[in-house]
C-alpha cells in the first residue's frame, strides 16, 4: 500500500488544519529534475528564437492531475490522496499543444497516451470529490505548461524527448514569494512497491 509523507515547509512541518489558513492547491506528478532541465533549455532556445510570454520556471514544471483551488482543507486533501493505490509507471513526452483564449495562448508539452496516467487522474479526482472538493469535470489533457501569454512560438523547433518515472503523487501549494509564483510540496504519496 502506498503511504504518505508529510513535508509541509513554512508551517512547522505540518499541513495546516481546517480553518487555520487558506491555500491554493493542486495535485501533480513531478517530471524529475533532469526533465525539468531539458525543458528549461528548450524554453531558453524558444526565447532566443523570438518567443515572448510568461514562461514556467524550471522548478515549477509539473503535470497536473487535479486542480483543487483555494481551500482551508489541506489535511482533508492529503487524506484523500492517501486513499489512492497505484503502481509506478513511465511517462513519455509527446507533442507541443496550445490552449487559446482571450488572445493569450498557453503553450504546453503533452505526454503520450498512458492508460495508467488516465486512471490515476480519474482516481485522484474521484478521491477528492468523495472528500467534498469541487473538482472540474472536464476532459483530462495531460501536459506540462511551458508558458502563458505566448507569442512567436517557433513550431519548427522540436521539443525534447524524455521519459519520467511516475512513482509519486504530490499535493502542492501555489503561492507567491516576492512576487514570483512558487510551488511548495505539502504531501507526497508514494506508489506501492
Amino acid at each position: 500500500k502506498a503511504r504518505g509523507l508529510y513535508t509541509y515547509y513554512g508551517h512547522e512541518g505540518i499541513i495546516p488544519k481546517k480553518g487555520d489558513i487558506t491555500l491554493r492547491l493542486f495535485v501533480c506528478i513531478d517530471p524529475g529534475s533532469d526533465n525539468r532541465l531539458k525543458l528549461e533549455k528548450y524554453i531558453t532556445l524558444q526565447r532566443k528564437h523570438g518567443a515572448l510570454g510568461s514562461f514556467t520556471r524550471a522548478g515549477n514544471l509539473h503535470l497536473t492531475l487535479a486542480f483543487i483551488g483555494e481551500t482551508d482543507r489541506a489535511q482533508a486533501a492529503a487524506a484523500a490522496l492517501d486513499a489512492l493505490d497505484f503502481a509506478p509507471f513511465t511517462l513519455f513526452s509527446g507533442e507541443i499543444g496550445t490552449f487559446s483564449g482571450g488572445g493569450k495562448d498557453v503553450v504546453w508539452l503533452g505526454v503520450k497516451k498512458c492508460p495508467e496516467l488516465e486512471k490515476l487522474a480519474a482516481d485522484t479526482a474521484q478521491a477528492l470529490r468523495r472528500s467534498g472538493f469541487a473538482i472540474e469535470k472536464r476532459p483530462f489533457v495531460p501536459h506540462l505548461t511551458l508558458g502563458r501569454g505566448v507569442r512567436n512560438w517557433n513550431a519548427s523547433l522540436p521539443p525534447p524527448e524524455f521519459s519520467a518515472l511516475a512513482n509519486e503523487v504530490v499535493l502542492m501549494e501555489s503561492t507567491r514569494v516576492n512576487g514570483v509564483i512558487k510551488y511548495i510540496p505539502l504531501h507526497i504519496l508514494m506508489a506501492r512497491d
